[in-house]
């Protein structure tokens, strides 16, 4: 979607892009379209200069007023209160190259071409500079005070300073090339941005001499957005809950012999039920003798309420975080519940990013022993799924006597069956010795 720009307040610094005083307002308190700004999806105001920027259809930013309040009121300055070009909308033009600085007067033009690159997707104002990602992820940065026209550059991120003996021994190259988003701190002059990779780092940059040093922020992973105030910051960090289906609800004797239709965490009861019916009809043929009275009964089964187990694992899992990932898995563990234990494991697997993140970790540390077992066995290939350590605790298969050594527990096994078979000795003579 693209639009118009309109712009209304204190035309101070150039802040409106309507041109200077007589020909351009001092001030207006109607909205008024730019003339000369067409096809506009973003804009972006500086919250303590006289500064704007509009992304345009053309990718590149155009930015208008200047970074200084105090500049207009210094008389024989270059950007004085009689630099029009400060009151009037500039584009922006990302150079590549050594060789694109060259004054080539293209510049001026709206019109899309070929070295325009990615376009811009957001926009950041510090206290003299902009900050702009455009859609390959590339970092930008271009003066605001400075005189107009002004160029944009790529931002050089390097590795952090301090480094290890292993990973200056690797040449300290940085783990992303891309970042999604970017927000600055005013006051420290620190950049944070977020990488475009699947686990969304954040990172702290600092300038340097050379460019712009990056150091990893471990305490946040999967990080979707970053705002800065001049003091502080705000992140939002987002999980993923996997899009798995719960088991068929078993409704007895003929439960294995009639199609298993699961029922959808995201859906409601009558939609669910709507697309199990369809599935019910499309499994029974129309030239099976009994699949009409078949499908009635399953059908009928369908529309009885769930149990209450059902609806309460049903409620944990739409409700599951990763603040209650611990009570979900004790509840399952302790009361044997196979789907909440597989559906604890689908979230963990599907943010481990997050859950290996400094703040989150902890919550990884407080499981049981058990279900950490049970999580690692199935990632190795050794469980289908973690719900068979349920059943392996009564079978005795679990744990499994080849991870008994790493968990200092030799013998645990043998220890059981020979405690088990001291007890009912113990209680065969008890029971001989009342007999008597």
């Amino acid at each position: 979607e693209v639009g118009s720009t309109f712009v209304w307040g204190s035309n101070s610094g150039g802040g409106l892009g309507l041109g200077p005083a007589p020909a351009g307002p001092v001030e207006t308190a109607t909205p008024k379209e730019l003339p000369h700004v067409r096809g506009a999806h973003a804009v972006f105001a500086s919250p303590s200069k006289h500064v704007s920027v509009v992304l345009a259809t053309h990718g590149d930013a155009i930015m208008f007023g200047h970074g200084n309040a105090m500049l207009d009121k210094r008389p024989g300055t270059r950007a004085g209160s009689n630099d029009v070009r400060f009151f009037t909308p500039n584009r922006v033009r990302r150079r590549y190259s050594v060789v694109d600085m060259e004054e080539d007067g293209s510049w001026q033009t709206q019109r899309q071409n070929a070295g325009s690159g990615p376009p811009l997707k957001n926009v950041v104002l510090g206290a003299d500079e902009a900050f702009g990602v455009d859609s390959a992820g590339i970092l930008w940065v271009w003066p605001l005070g400075e005189q107009r026209p002004c160029n944009a550059t790529r931002a050089a991120i390097l590795p952090s300073g301090r480094t290890s003996d292993s990973q200056k021994t690797a040449g300290s190259k940085l783990p992303f090339t891309s970042v999604s988003s970017v927000a600055i701190t005013e006051r420290s002059g620190f950049l944070w941005v977020v990488d475009a990779t699947p686990h969304a780092c954040l990172w702290q940059l600092r300038r340097g001499a050379e460019g712009w040093h990056a150091q990893r922020q471990d305490a946040l992973a999967q990080v979707s957005f970053i705002a800065c105030s001049p003091e502080h910051q705000a992140a939002l960090v987002t999980y993923r809950r996997p899009d798995s289906l719960l088991p068929a609800v078993d409704h007895g004797a003929h439960a294995s012999q009639e199609p298993q239709v699961p029922i959808s965490l995201h859906e409601d009861e009558e939609s669910c039920l709507g697309q199990a019916i369809s599935n019910v009809s499309a499994e029974h043929g129309a030239g099976d003798g009994g699949g009409h009275a078949s499908q009635a009964a399953h059908v009928e089964r369908l529309h009885q309420p769930l149990s209450l187990q059902r609806l309460c694992e049903k409620r944990l899992c739409q409700t599951l975080t990763p603040k209650s990932l611990g009570v979900v898995c004790d509840i399952a563990w302790d009361l044997n519940l196979a789907a909440l234990l597989d559906r604890a494991f689908d979230f963990v697997r599907a943010n481990a990013p997050l859950f290996f993140s400094r703040l989150q970790l902890p919550v990884l540390s407080q499981l049981p022993f058990e279900i950490l077992l049970a999580f690692e066995l199935t990632l190795a290939g050794r469980l289908a799924r973690p719900s068979q350590a349920l059943d392996g605790q009564f079978d005795g298969s679990f744990p499994p006597e080849d991870y008994l050594p790493e968990l200092g527990m030799e013998g645990l096994h043998a220890d059981a069956g020979a405690s088990s078979s001291g007890k009912n000795t113990a209680v065969n003579g008890a029971s001989v010795k009342r007999r008597r």
